[in-house]
């Protein structure tokens, strides 16, 4: 929910990549206007790099990918509905982000 924090691990336990439990995917539904999307590292490996891709009907509407140290964000213009967001660690490595979703 906007405001609301929550914490996503994922785990390289299958391998890296494109394996099982190294994205975790969560929805957001949201009512048109400005946001910004957050995740920062709250446990697990050292010097992360986390990546979200943000989908709307299976279309990628925007992308937070810069090289921050553990943590990423991105604001934005959202119409109104439900999205997916992909969230995932560049580098595969275990770990943990708080994640939160606010309007601004």
């Amino acid at each position: 929910a906007v405001g609301e924090s929550i914490e996503l691990c994922v785990s390289t336990e299958f391998g890296g990549g494109n394996k099982l439990g190294a994205h975790r995917y969560f929805l957001i539904n949201v009512t048109s206007g400005t946001y910004t999307l957050a995740a920062s590292r709250s446990s697990g490996a050292d010097s992360t790099d986390p990546d979200m891709y943000v989908y709307r009907n299976g279309e990628l509407v925007a992308t937070a990918i810069s090289e921050a140290a553990d943590q990423e964000s991105w604001s934005g213009t959202l119409a109104q509905g439900e999205y997916a967001v992909d969230l995932h660690d560049y580098q595969s490595q275990d770990v943990c982000y708080d994640v939160t979703l606010n309007t601004n």
